[in-house]
């Protein structure tokens, strides 16, 4: 065997078991496709727009969020349960991109005086509800760390709401922290 076929023999051997070594032992990802969100959490939301009542911007609300996936491994669609005023509402979340999920929902919504702050009467309006998450990190398996977000809702009076439950609208900010 002349001395080029030897050292070339030898680099390839060299190289296949880096190869090998590589596939066998693969480092932590780098990039999630995409992450996961799961567990439940205390969210912070920041009234950033109320259309019936500008005075609540600024307003902070502390809320136990559930995230539950629909698949046991991995990134998926997600259910985002939270508890609002008398009611649980549910979102489903879809990924959007590796770090973004979004989702919307509808539920009966209660009418309430701007100025007690008391309802005016239940169920006066179907709310159309949008939820996006982006998580801004993450563990070395995908699991979401920590996010940020916004809860914006369309408050539509039904036929049956009084004539004082006008047509409203929030957005409100959102941060939270896995345990």
């Amino acid at each position: 065997m002349s001395r080029i076929t030897t050292a070339a023999t030898a680099s390839l051997s060299a190289c296949g078991v880096v190869l090998a070594a590589l596939v066998a032992y693969p480092g932590p990802a780098t990039a999630v496709d995409p992450v996961r969100l799961e567990g439940s959490t205390v969210v912070r939301q920041e009234i950033t727009y109320h259309k019936s009542k500008p005075s609540d911007v600024g307003t902070v609300l502390m809320t136990r969020f559930s995230f539950t996936p629909k698949c046991p491994t991995g990134g998926c669609d997600v259910v985002a349960k939270f508890h609002n005023g008398a009611r649980n509402v549910r979102f489903k979340l879809s990924p959007v991109s590796d770090t973004r999920f979004s989702g919307y929902t509808t539920y009966p919504g209660d009418c309430y005086s701007t100025r007690t702050g008391a309802v005016i009467a239940e169920d006066a309006y179907r709310v159309t509800a949008k939820l996006v998450i982006d998580v801004t990190s993450y563990r070395w398996d995908g699991r979401a760390l920590t996010f940020t977000g916004t809860r914006a809702g369309t408050f539509k009076p039904t036929s049956e709401a009084p004539q004082n439950c006008q047509r409203d609208g929030n957005r409100l900010s959102l941060s939270g922290t896995f345990g």
